[in-house]
């Protein structure tokens, strides 16, 4: 079931979920921060993002959050859609989940005005990097250098037209 995450309410869950994918969370930081990714999970968004549109999605198997995304609006430009993050329980991964959930972000988007979706992608994500090519995003712009956590890699903002 996927549906929307409360901060307050749904806190401990998405707090107790970045065990359930540490291997991400030390890819992009170089290490797992339950509070700060929790925090940013549900208050960070790009710049001039209108917060009134804003999506923090779960998906869950039973009573259990395996999955999440984050998505904003008016990023980069005012008809866009920013996938800020879509991740799984590794244990859940490779079983279609991404497919439905990214259905599930497109369907939400388009009432909200966007056009296009992007998504930025850790170069070192190989696998995040063939699912969102598969899922038809194509690259915006070259790779550059960001800094997450303590670690600092490359990364590429992805683009997807809606119809």
């Amino acid at each position: 079931m996927i549906r929307p995450l409360d901060p307050v309410a749904d806190r401990a869950a998405v707090w107790a979920f970045w065990d359930r994918c540490r291997d991400f969370s030390e890819m992009e930081r170089g290490l797992t921060d339950h509070e700060r990714q929790t925090e940013g999970f549900f208050h960070d968004a790009p710049p001039d993002a209108d917060a009134a549109k804003r999506m923090r999605l779960g998906y869950f198997q039973d009573d259990r959050l395996v999955g999440v995304a984050s998505v904003d609006f008016g990023f980069p430009e005012a008809e866009d859609g920013y996938i800020g993050l879509l991740a799984f329980a590794e244990d859940v991964r490779g079983g279609g989940l991404g497919p439905k959930v990214l259905a599930h972000i497109e369907a939400e988007a388009r009432p909200r005005g966007a056009k296009r979706l992007y998504v930025g992608v850790l170069i070192a994500n190989v696998k995040g990097r063939a699912f969102w090519e598969r899922e038809g995003f194509a690259a915006a712009l070259p790779p550059r250098e960001i800094t997450i956590g303590a670690k600092t890699q490359l990364a590429q903002r992805l683009v997807k037209e809606l119809a």
